[in-house]
């Protein structure tokens, strides 16, 4: 705020908090309206001393036909919102599906354990529209405006009286249904705490999950925990664990670090940790959409995402064929799963690269006009398609350099144990998935590098040696 207010409205500022600052392992970076959450770019500043960085745009953006792209845009905004996804997103936000979720077994309840939550219709977006909104909150030129600014008003939580970010899903997922916790004020309240303090919700609840876990089972118990009284549902355990993570304060020192170091720490069984690559993963479980498995393990992201291979929304309609992000039954174990979630991942990062946010999903021939009036290179499908290729492949050839091997992609058995309820039982099997995942994208099954031929295909003969 003392940034903006001393250099002006149009000035942008990415800044990090006390999580950053500390080093926390998964402090994230914050901007005026979102964060970049995930894998701990946070630290990366504070371990720079770098507290914020301050743009002020002075520069107009060129663009290769200014009028036709203007009018052209007016149109995909239109195609854009009379797309039901589309709609669906503005209305309720990002915890539109919640309900859905339960009912599929895609809703993580009690640390991956669970299968019942009847109270998922307390912190859905449905709820939080009915209850608590105020208005949309839209990233910069978005017609969709997924974001929902809400108020509580008078409130026993010490939570402001006036607007406040309503928690995503992810967020919600994570304080709600992965702790027993049916209660959207204290959700909201844990997200509140984690944003002020600069630190990501996922790997923050789903690292106090796993101590919830253990405290269920009898491994541990409150002396182990500063004396903190923590059970699944006791938010008020949680909110004092945010702080002590935030300022590595007593356990917050081994909470900072993450559960597969808290894991350690208390000398639990690392199959019994729901990590993938030393990080805690995204809330949408792999056993109720089986194309989630290739998204969580070969992610070029560390750890995981599911934007990165969204076939939670492919295996629930929204496929893309001439991409060839095809529509498979979520419990198939099968090449075309494989196949089409490898088309899903390259698609995404194209959009990456892009710049397109994956809950903007027009017609890909759109895209690429775009392309054309914005840059004046000519893209079709064809191009859309090997350019998602070729940004998999740089991505993966510099992980490789970074030194990745493929033991990394090992899902733990907690995420592999068939459970009741919505995935009845089913489980996905990544002897079949990866194989026919490396296959298809001809990269190497031992290594994990791609092929010499698909270098050369893709013109990366430059990066081959990362």
């Amino acid at each position: 705020e003392i940034l903006g207010e001393s250099l002006g409205k149009r000035t942008k500022i990415m800044c990090i908090g006390p999580g950053g600052e500390n080093l926390v392992k998964f402090a994230m970076i914050g901007g005026d309206t979102r964060a970049f959450g995930r894998t701990g770019m946070g630290a990366v500043m504070g371990s720079k001393k770098l507290k914020a960085i301050v743009a002020v745009g002075t520069k107009k953006v060129e663009l290769a036909k200014p009028e036709e792209f203007k009018e052209y845009v007016k149109e995909v905004n239109e195609t854009l919102m009379g797309i039901y996804t589309s709609q669906v997103f503005q209305e309720l936000g990002t915890a539109s599906n919640m309900n859905l979720y339960s009912i599929t077994g895609e809703l993580p309840i009690k640390y991956w354990r669970g299968t019942d939550f009847p109270e998922e219709d307390n912190i859905s977006g449905a709820t939080m529209r009915e209850k608590y909104f105020k208005r949309r909150r839209h990233c910069y030129s978005c017609p969709i405006g997924c974001g929902k600014v809400i108020t509580f008003g008078e409130n026993e939580l010490g939570l402001p009286k006036g607007d406040i970010s309503g928690p995503e899903y992810e967020t919600i997922a994570s304080f709600g249904s992965l702790m027993d916790n049916p209660d959207l004020q204290k959700i909201t309240k844990a997200n509140y705490m984690c944003n002020d303090l600069g630190i990501d919700t996922v790997s923050t609840g789903g690292t106090i999950a796993f101590l919830m876990d253990l405290v269920n089972q009898g491994k541990i118990t409150a002396s182990d925990l500063d004396g903190v009284d923590l059970k699944f549902r006791n938010m008020e355990a949680v909110f004092q664990l945010i702080d002590k993570i935030a300022k590595k304060e007593g356990i917050g020192e081994i909470l900072s670090k993450g559960s597969n170091a808290v894991g350690e720490h208390f000398g639990v069984d690392k199959e019994q940790i729901a990590t993938i690559n030393n990080s805690e993963v995204i809330l949408h479980d792999m056993r109720a959409t089986h194309g989630m498995a290739i998204a969580y393990g070969l992610s070029p992201h560390y750890g995981g995402s599911h934007n990165s291979c969204d076939m939670y929304m492919v295996s629930l309609g929204g496929s893309n064929e001439a991409v060839g992000m095809d529509m498979v039954l979520p419990h198939e174990n099968s090449p075309e799963m494989a196949i089409s979630a490898a088309n899903t991942m390259a698609y995404r990062a194209f959009y990456s690269a892009y710049g397109m946010c994956v809950f903007a999903n027009p017609p890909s021939e759109t895209i690429a006009r775009t392309i054309e009036l914005g840059t004046g290179l000519h893209f079709d499908i064809e191009r859309i398609k090997s350019t998602g290729k070729r940004v998999l492949a740089l991505k993966r050839l510099f992980n490789l350099k970074m030194g990745f091997t493929r033991d990394m992609e090992h899902i733990p058995k907690i995420l592999l144990t068939p459970l009741e309820g919505g995935s009845e039982g089913n489980v996905p099997d990544v002897n079949v998935l990866y194989p026919e995942f490396y296959k298809y994208l001809d990269w190497n099954p031992e290594t994990g590098k791609p092929s010499k031929e698909v270098i050369k295909e893709l013109e990366l003969e430059d990066y081959s040696n990362f």
